[in-house]
Protein backbone atom coordinates (compact mmCIF):
# COMPACT_ATOMS: atom_id res chain seq x y z
CA UNK A 1 0.00 0.00 0.00
CA UNK A 2 1.53 3.29 -1.06
CA UNK A 3 0.73 6.69 -2.47
CA UNK A 4 0.71 10.26 -1.21
CA UNK A 5 -1.53 9.87 1.85
CA UNK A 6 -0.17 10.68 5.31
CA UNK A 7 -2.23 8.67 7.79
CA UNK A 8 -3.22 11.63 9.94
CA UNK A 9 -6.39 13.66 10.29
CA UNK A 10 -4.77 16.37 8.13
CA UNK A 11 -3.77 13.94 5.39
CA UNK A 12 -7.14 12.21 5.37
CA UNK A 13 -9.48 15.16 5.87
CA UNK A 14 -7.90 18.39 4.60
CA UNK A 15 -5.86 17.45 1.52
CA UNK A 16 -6.37 15.72 -1.81
CA UNK A 17 -4.44 12.44 -1.76
CA UNK A 18 -4.35 9.00 -3.32
CA UNK A 19 -3.56 5.49 -2.16
CA UNK A 20 -3.08 2.36 -4.25
CA UNK A 21 -3.14 -1.21 -2.91
CA UNK A 22 -1.37 -3.84 -5.02
CA UNK A 23 -1.80 -7.46 -3.96
CA UNK A 24 1.41 -8.89 -5.40
CA UNK A 25 4.22 -10.62 -3.47
CA UNK A 26 6.92 -9.33 -5.83
CA UNK A 27 5.88 -5.71 -5.30
CA UNK A 28 5.64 -6.26 -1.54
CA UNK A 29 9.11 -7.81 -1.48
CA UNK A 30 10.59 -4.89 -3.40
CA UNK A 31 9.14 -2.32 -0.97
CA UNK A 32 10.12 -4.44 2.03
CA UNK A 33 13.68 -4.59 0.71
CA UNK A 34 13.67 -0.80 0.48
CA UNK A 35 12.48 -0.63 4.09
CA UNK A 36 15.37 -2.87 5.10
CA UNK A 37 17.83 -0.61 3.26
CA UNK A 38 16.51 2.38 5.21
CA UNK A 39 16.83 0.49 8.47
CA UNK A 40 20.41 -0.51 7.69
CA UNK A 41 21.29 3.05 6.68
CA UNK A 42 19.96 4.30 10.02
CA UNK A 43 22.07 1.78 11.94
CA UNK A 44 25.20 2.69 9.98
CA UNK A 45 24.68 6.40 10.68
CA UNK A 46 24.55 5.81 14.42
CA UNK A 47 24.11 9.06 16.30
CA UNK A 48 25.39 11.26 13.46
CA UNK A 49 22.53 12.55 11.26
CA UNK A 50 25.07 13.73 8.66
CA UNK A 51 25.87 10.09 7.95
CA UNK A 52 22.30 9.26 6.96
CA UNK A 53 21.58 8.46 3.29
CA UNK A 54 24.99 6.88 2.85
CA UNK A 55 26.47 5.41 -0.30
CA UNK A 56 25.08 1.91 0.29
CA UNK A 57 21.53 3.24 0.35
CA UNK A 58 22.07 5.60 -2.58
CA UNK A 59 23.60 2.85 -4.71
CA UNK A 60 20.71 0.47 -3.96
CA UNK A 61 18.14 3.18 -4.76
CA UNK A 62 19.81 3.98 -8.10
CA UNK A 63 18.57 0.69 -9.59
CA UNK A 64 14.92 0.53 -10.54
CA UNK A 65 13.09 -2.79 -10.64
CA UNK A 66 10.41 -3.63 -13.22
CA UNK A 67 7.84 -6.21 -12.09
CA UNK A 68 5.27 -8.02 -14.26
CA UNK A 69 1.82 -7.66 -12.71
CA UNK A 70 0.44 -10.85 -14.23
CA UNK A 71 -1.56 -9.51 -17.16
CA UNK A 72 -2.27 -6.17 -15.45
CA UNK A 73 0.70 -4.34 -16.94
CA UNK A 74 4.08 -3.76 -15.34
CA UNK A 75 5.26 -1.78 -12.34
CA UNK A 76 8.66 -0.11 -12.23
CA UNK A 77 9.65 0.62 -8.65
CA UNK A 78 12.08 3.43 -7.85
CA UNK A 79 13.41 4.60 -4.51
CA UNK A 80 15.34 7.67 -3.50
CA UNK A 81 17.74 9.26 -2.81
CA UNK A 82 19.29 7.72 -5.92
CA UNK A 83 22.08 10.17 -6.74
CA UNK A 84 25.70 10.00 -5.59
CA UNK A 85 25.27 12.86 -3.12
CA UNK A 86 22.93 15.55 -1.85
CA UNK A 87 21.81 18.22 -4.27
CA UNK A 88 24.21 21.09 -4.86
CA UNK A 89 23.14 24.68 -4.32
CA UNK A 90 23.42 27.94 -6.22
CA UNK A 91 25.01 28.02 -9.67
CA UNK A 92 26.33 24.48 -9.26
CA UNK A 93 22.79 23.21 -9.93
CA UNK A 94 23.27 24.02 -13.61
CA UNK A 95 25.70 21.10 -13.93
CA UNK A 96 23.71 18.51 -11.97
CA UNK A 97 22.86 15.20 -13.59
CA UNK A 98 19.31 14.04 -14.12
CA UNK A 99 18.44 11.43 -11.47
CA UNK A 100 17.71 7.97 -12.92
CA UNK A 101 14.09 7.86 -11.78
CA UNK A 102 13.41 11.30 -13.23
CA UNK A 103 15.00 10.21 -16.51
CA UNK A 104 12.31 7.54 -16.64
CA UNK A 105 9.58 10.10 -15.92
CA UNK A 106 10.91 12.54 -18.53
CA UNK A 107 10.95 9.84 -21.22
CA UNK A 108 7.34 8.93 -20.42
CA UNK A 109 6.11 12.54 -20.53
CA UNK A 110 8.04 13.24 -23.74
CA UNK A 111 6.46 10.17 -25.32
CA UNK A 112 2.88 11.23 -24.53
CA UNK A 113 0.65 11.20 -27.61
CA UNK A 114 -2.70 12.35 -26.25
CA UNK A 115 -2.61 13.65 -22.67
CA UNK A 116 -0.46 14.49 -19.66
CA UNK A 117 -2.44 15.03 -16.44
CA UNK A 118 -0.87 15.70 -13.06
CA UNK A 119 -1.35 16.73 -9.46
CA UNK A 120 1.68 17.80 -7.43
CA UNK A 121 2.39 19.37 -4.09
CA UNK A 122 5.72 21.22 -4.08
CA UNK A 123 8.10 19.58 -6.56
CA UNK A 124 10.80 22.24 -6.86
CA UNK A 125 12.60 22.92 -10.15
CA UNK A 126 12.95 21.23 -12.54
CA UNK A 127 9.92 19.01 -12.17
CA UNK A 128 7.07 17.39 -14.04
CA UNK A 129 5.63 20.88 -14.61
CA UNK A 130 8.66 21.79 -16.76
CA UNK A 131 8.58 18.47 -18.63
CA UNK A 132 4.86 18.72 -19.33
CA UNK A 133 5.46 22.17 -20.83
CA UNK A 134 8.22 20.75 -23.04
CA UNK A 135 5.88 18.00 -24.21
CA UNK A 136 3.17 20.58 -24.93
CA UNK A 137 5.59 22.63 -27.04
CA UNK A 138 6.53 19.54 -29.04
CA UNK A 139 2.90 18.46 -29.55
CA UNK A 140 0.38 21.28 -29.85
CA UNK A 141 -2.51 18.79 -29.76
CA UNK A 142 -1.44 17.32 -26.43
CA UNK A 143 -4.05 17.75 -23.68
CA UNK A 144 -2.19 19.00 -20.59
CA UNK A 145 -3.85 19.74 -17.28
CA UNK A 146 -2.30 20.14 -13.84
CA UNK A 147 -3.20 21.43 -10.40
CA UNK A 148 -0.54 22.16 -7.78
CA UNK A 149 -0.26 23.47 -4.24
CA UNK A 150 2.75 25.72 -4.61
CA UNK A 151 2.39 28.46 -7.27
CA UNK A 152 6.07 28.08 -8.21
CA UNK A 153 5.24 24.81 -10.00
CA UNK A 154 2.51 26.49 -12.05
CA UNK A 155 4.92 29.32 -12.81
CA UNK A 156 7.53 26.80 -14.00
CA UNK A 157 5.02 25.47 -16.54
CA UNK A 158 4.08 29.01 -17.65
CA UNK A 159 7.63 30.14 -18.40
CA UNK A 160 8.84 26.79 -19.78
CA UNK A 161 5.94 26.70 -22.24
CA UNK A 162 6.90 30.13 -23.51
CA UNK A 163 10.62 29.47 -23.59
CA UNK A 164 11.23 32.22 -21.05
CA UNK A 165 13.29 32.49 -17.88
CA UNK A 166 11.46 33.70 -14.76
CA UNK A 167 12.68 37.15 -13.70
CA UNK A 168 15.25 37.12 -10.93
CA UNK A 169 14.11 38.38 -7.57
CA UNK A 170 15.77 41.69 -6.78
CA UNK A 171 16.89 42.43 -3.26
CA UNK A 172 14.45 44.64 -1.42
CA UNK A 173 11.72 44.27 -4.07
CA UNK A 174 8.48 42.46 -3.50
CA UNK A 175 8.11 39.74 -6.08
CA UNK A 176 4.96 40.06 -8.22
CA UNK A 177 2.29 37.34 -8.14
CA UNK A 178 3.45 34.20 -9.96
CA UNK A 179 2.55 33.85 -13.61
CA UNK A 180 0.14 31.00 -14.34
CA UNK A 181 -2.75 30.20 -16.63
CA UNK A 182 -5.62 27.75 -17.06
CA UNK A 183 -3.81 24.53 -18.11
CA UNK A 184 -1.70 24.44 -14.93
CA UNK A 185 -2.53 26.54 -11.87
CA UNK A 186 -2.22 26.55 -8.09
CA UNK A 187 -5.21 25.53 -5.97
CA UNK A 188 -6.96 28.44 -4.31
CA UNK A 189 -10.02 29.12 -2.17
CA UNK A 190 -12.99 31.45 -2.48
CA UNK A 191 -11.71 34.18 -0.18
CA UNK A 192 -11.99 37.74 -1.53
CA UNK A 193 -14.19 37.31 -4.61
CA UNK A 194 -17.14 35.16 -3.54
CA UNK A 195 -20.04 34.41 -5.93
CA UNK A 196 -23.58 34.86 -4.71
CA UNK A 197 -24.75 31.94 -2.61
CA UNK A 198 -21.24 30.88 -1.62
CA UNK A 199 -19.30 31.51 1.57
CA UNK A 200 -15.66 32.25 2.26
CA UNK A 201 -13.42 29.19 2.17
CA UNK A 202 -10.35 28.55 4.29
CA UNK A 203 -7.28 26.56 3.31
CA UNK A 204 -5.39 26.91 6.57
CA UNK A 205 -5.53 23.39 8.01
CA UNK A 206 -2.00 22.73 6.77
CA UNK A 207 0.54 23.82 4.20
CA UNK A 208 -0.53 21.28 1.57
CA UNK A 209 -3.80 21.55 -0.33
CA UNK A 210 -3.12 19.21 -3.22
CA UNK A 211 -0.82 16.60 -1.69
CA UNK A 212 -1.04 14.07 -4.53
CA UNK A 213 2.13 13.25 -6.44
CA UNK A 214 0.57 11.78 -9.57
CA UNK A 215 1.03 11.83 -13.34
CA UNK A 216 -1.24 10.11 -15.86
CA UNK A 217 -0.21 9.75 -19.52
CA UNK A 218 -2.53 8.66 -22.36
CA UNK A 219 -5.12 6.95 -20.09
CA UNK A 220 -7.31 5.73 -22.99
CA UNK A 221 -4.41 4.00 -24.71
CA UNK A 222 -2.87 0.55 -24.32
CA UNK A 223 0.37 2.46 -23.71
CA UNK A 224 -1.13 4.28 -20.71
CA UNK A 225 1.06 5.13 -17.71
CA UNK A 226 0.34 6.03 -14.08
CA UNK A 227 3.13 7.49 -11.96
CA UNK A 228 2.50 7.84 -8.24
CA UNK A 229 3.96 7.34 -4.77
CA UNK A 230 5.45 9.66 -2.17
CA UNK A 231 8.00 11.20 -4.56
CA UNK A 232 7.35 14.90 -5.33
CA UNK A 233 8.20 14.41 -9.03
CA UNK A 234 11.16 16.76 -9.22
CA UNK A 235 14.93 16.69 -8.88
CA UNK A 236 14.88 17.72 -5.22
CA UNK A 237 13.21 14.54 -3.97
CA UNK A 238 15.52 12.28 -5.97
CA UNK A 239 18.62 13.97 -4.58
CA UNK A 240 17.62 14.60 -0.97
CA UNK A 241 14.57 12.65 0.20
CA UNK A 242 13.69 9.12 1.24
CA UNK A 243 10.82 8.43 -1.18
CA UNK A 244 9.12 5.72 -3.23
CA UNK A 245 7.91 6.01 -6.81
CA UNK A 246 5.87 3.51 -8.83
CA UNK A 247 5.41 3.64 -12.60
CA UNK A 248 2.57 1.40 -13.79
CA UNK A 249 2.46 0.83 -17.55
CA UNK A 250 -0.31 -0.79 -19.55
CA UNK A 251 -3.08 -0.95 -16.92
CA UNK A 252 -5.83 1.04 -18.60
CA UNK A 253 -8.38 0.51 -15.82
CA UNK A 254 -5.98 2.04 -13.29
CA UNK A 255 -5.06 4.87 -15.68
CA UNK A 256 -8.69 5.79 -16.28
CA UNK A 257 -9.41 5.79 -12.54
CA UNK A 258 -6.44 8.07 -11.90
CA UNK A 259 -7.40 10.34 -14.82
CA UNK A 260 -10.83 10.76 -13.22
CA UNK A 261 -9.21 11.66 -9.91
CA UNK A 262 -6.81 14.18 -11.43
CA UNK A 263 -9.48 15.97 -13.46
CA UNK A 264 -11.93 15.83 -10.54
CA UNK A 265 -9.44 17.80 -8.45
CA UNK A 266 -8.54 20.02 -11.41
CA UNK A 267 -12.19 20.91 -12.07
CA UNK A 268 -12.86 21.61 -8.39
CA UNK A 269 -10.13 24.23 -8.27
CA UNK A 270 -10.47 25.44 -11.90
CA UNK A 271 -13.70 27.24 -11.11
CA UNK A 272 -12.14 28.86 -8.04
CA UNK A 273 -9.15 29.89 -10.16
CA UNK A 274 -11.55 31.45 -12.70
CA UNK A 275 -13.43 33.33 -9.98
CA UNK A 276 -10.19 34.68 -8.58
CA UNK A 277 -8.69 35.74 -11.92
CA UNK A 278 -11.77 36.85 -13.87
CA UNK A 279 -14.23 37.92 -11.22
CA UNK A 280 -17.63 36.73 -10.09
CA UNK A 281 -19.50 37.56 -13.32
CA UNK A 282 -17.12 35.55 -15.50
CA UNK A 283 -17.64 32.58 -13.20
CA UNK A 284 -21.45 32.73 -13.27
CA UNK A 285 -22.69 29.16 -12.97
CA UNK A 286 -26.34 29.87 -13.76
CA UNK A 287 -27.85 27.33 -16.15
CA UNK A 288 -28.89 28.68 -19.55
CA UNK A 289 -32.37 27.55 -20.55
CA UNK A 290 -31.76 27.74 -24.32
CA UNK A 291 -29.83 24.66 -25.52
CA UNK A 292 -28.26 26.65 -28.35
CA UNK A 293 -26.80 29.06 -25.81
CA UNK A 294 -25.13 26.59 -23.48
CA UNK A 295 -24.09 24.21 -26.25
CA UNK A 296 -22.31 27.00 -28.14
CA UNK A 297 -19.61 26.81 -25.50
CA UNK A 298 -18.87 23.21 -26.45
CA UNK A 299 -19.77 22.83 -30.16
CA UNK A 300 -19.52 24.95 -33.31
CA UNK A 301 -22.33 25.26 -35.86
CA UNK A 302 -21.24 22.04 -37.59
CA UNK A 303 -21.28 20.09 -34.32
CA UNK A 304 -17.51 19.92 -33.95
CA UNK A 305 -16.18 19.94 -30.39
CA UNK A 306 -14.49 23.20 -29.39
CA UNK A 307 -13.45 22.35 -25.82
CA UNK A 308 -10.24 20.38 -25.35
CA UNK A 309 -11.37 18.62 -22.18
CA UNK A 310 -14.62 17.40 -23.76
CA UNK A 311 -12.65 16.16 -26.77
CA UNK A 312 -10.34 14.30 -24.40
CA UNK A 313 -13.14 12.51 -22.55
CA UNK A 314 -15.00 11.55 -25.73
CA UNK A 315 -11.80 10.14 -27.20
CA UNK A 316 -12.32 7.21 -24.80
CA UNK A 317 -15.18 6.06 -27.04
CA UNK A 318 -13.09 5.63 -30.20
Amino acid sequence: MFGSTNWTSTGLCTQTNNTVIIDDPKVAKRLFNYWKQLAQDTKQAGDDPKELQGQDLRSWDAEGDTIDLGGQGTLTSWSSPNTARLRLTGKAKAKEKTPPDMNDVIDIVNGAKHAVLFLVFYPGTPSVANWAADAQKANKNLFVRGCVTNPSAAESFYYELRGMTPPAKKKGEKRPPPKQDAPVFAATALDKTIPKGWTKELLNAGFAIVHDKTVVVDPFSDDCVVITGSHNLGYKASYNNDENLAIVRGNRRLAEAYASHVLDVYDHFAWRYMVKTRGEEAADQSLATDPNVWQDKYFDDEGNIKVAQLRFWLSALS
